[in-house]
């Protein structure tokens, strides 16, 4: 079918698929595959516009295009093909965001099929790896141990993928990935930053938590032999940290609220003994009201970290001031 296809997202293992499913859905069209690295936007239209050997219409797919679009010339020049396309083939074209305020990308997104390739917010992970664990690996992976998989491993969903690959040829012939499985044998990436920004959270310490948060993004993500993994992996962490540190203060609250005593309520949002006395100080810096009315500017965060113009520690020091504020 002619026409223009836009695959947004950054997320190397949904847009493979995104792409892969399109082809299939036309799979009677020759696929060229062309990277928006060594192609530019004038290539990429002779190609889609050109039939193949036997007169048929092509499906052409440009990877990475950002850059070939980068300047509104050239966005208006692609818009304006998606109104009118060449019937001899099908456009696909992969961007990792697209600026929404500009007019030539709302005239793009108006005239293209649009398909999102967004990964689940950083909370959501543990239920996007025991899904993907069943539907494509054939495996059972229990909540815990879905969490501490993304724990170890973070937000990047190739690397969970692989791992739970690893997980169904290693455990053969067991269908299940239990906790200990993933605690012995997945090597666990850290930021000792991002805790020390969660700790400024609880503790209602703003200058304290955007201080951990230049740090953080100064030391990246760290393996637990203390070897640098992902320097690009450290804002997901952050923000999943901060969440969780979030969820506890607000879960502890509204435990509260149901009547439990202090002692009791920290209990059961998991907070030992020991570290109570550390912790119940702080949790009761926070009023209930302003937990739960703080609680989406994460998934604003989330957002803004896969689709804005904003780095990482912008977004991250964003959420902090407004929580504290």
């Amino acid at each position: 079918m002619p026409g223009t296809i836009l695959v947004l997202g950054a997320e190397r293992l949904l847009v493979r698929e995104t792409v892969d499913a399109v082809l299939q859905e036309n799979r009677e069209l020759e696929a060229v595959r062309l990277s928006g690295e060594s192609t530019t936007l004038a290539q990429a239209l002779d190609e889609v516009r050109t039939r193949d050997l036997l007169g048929g219409a092509k499906a052409v797919v440009l990877l990475d295009a950002d850059a070939v679009v980068a300047e509104s010339a050239q966005m208006e020049a692609l818009a304006t093909y998606a109104s009118r396309p060449s019937p001899a083939g099908l456009l696909v074209v992969h961007l990792s965001k697209l600026d929404g305020r500009l007019k030539a990308a709302k005239a793009l997104r108006a005239s293209a099929e649009v398909r999102e390739a967004t990964p689940p917010a950083i909370w959501k992970l543990p239920d996007w790896v025991q899904g993907r664990a069943q539907r494509r690996h054939g495996l059972r992976i229990d909540r815990a141990a879905a969490q501490a998989l993304v724990a170890r491993l973070g937000e990047d969903l190739a690397r969970l993928d692989n791992e739970l690959e690893r997980f169904a040829v290693q455990l053969a012939p067991r269908t299940s990935i239990s906790l200990e499985d993933v605690t012995g044998s997945t090597e666990e990436q850290r930021s000792p930053a991002a805790f020390e920004a969660a700790n400024a959270l609880e503790d209602g310490n703003l200058e304290a938590a955007l201080i951990a948060i230049e740090a953080g993004f100064g030391e990246g993500v760290k393996s637990r032999s203390g070897t640098v993994t992902d320097s690009r992996g450290i804002a997901p962490m952050m923000l999943g940290t901060l969440h969780s540190a979030w969820v506890k203060l607000l879960r502890f609250h509204l435990c509260l609220q149901a009547g439990l005593n202090e002692a009791d309520a920290a209990k059961r949002v998991g907070v030992s003994p020991k570290a109570s006395r550390f912790f119940l100080p702080r949790a009761k810096r926070h009023r209930l009201a302003r937990l739960v009315e703080c609680h989406g500017a994460f998934l604003q965060a989330d957002r803004a970290l896969k689709t804005s113009q904003a780095s990482g520690r912008q977004v991250i020091e964003r959420l902090v001031v407004q929580l504290l504020a």
